[in-house]
């Protein structure tokens, strides 16, 4: 059940304040050390996003980099107990806006294929699916997800 009275904000952040938070997504099954992440990044245009409800929580995050001529939405969740909320379509709207302002012309991820509610989020938000990687277990294909970003 969607919990519609849950009142939040989108923050801007460092990555820094994400990592930790890793640990609190179970569908996240291999977790790195923390100069990985700063690794991916560095040198890179970059946004890390948070949101937080009044109490200060955090509920999801959301990081994405400049990457092959666009925008990768790189790591993204909603914990568990705040997932139906509407935290993930402002997380989104927020990249996508930003991204857009920043000139990036699309804006792309990848996901799995167990990972059905994602694959349906994309496809609702106006995302084409681009390409498929295989592996040994077709629950762990990857599945690159697309979008244009255009000018209004």
């Amino acid at each position: 059940m969607q919990n519609t009275n849950l009142h939040f904000e989108i923050k801007e952040c460092s990555i820094n304040i994400i990592i930790p938070l890793l640990e609190r997504v179970p569908e996240f099954d291999s977790r790195r050390d923390t100069s990985y992440y700063q690794d991916t990044i560095k040198g890179k245009k970059h946004l890390a996003l948070i949101a937080v409800d009044a109490n200060g929580e955090v509920l999801g995050f959301k990081i994405g980099y400049e990457k092959d001529g666009g925008f990768y939405s790189w790591l993204g969740a909603v914990f568990p107990a705040y997932r139906r909320t509407g935290v993930a379509l402002a997380l989104a709207e927020y990249q996508e806006a930003w991204a857009k302002s920043n000139d990036f012309p699309f804006i792309f991820f990848k996901t799995r294929n167990k990972f059905k509610g994602m694959l349906i989020f994309a496809l609702s938000r106006g995302f084409n699916i681009i390409r498929l990687e295989e592996k040994a277990d077709i629950a762990e294909y990857r599945i690159v997800l697309k979008k244009t970003l255009t000018a209004s």
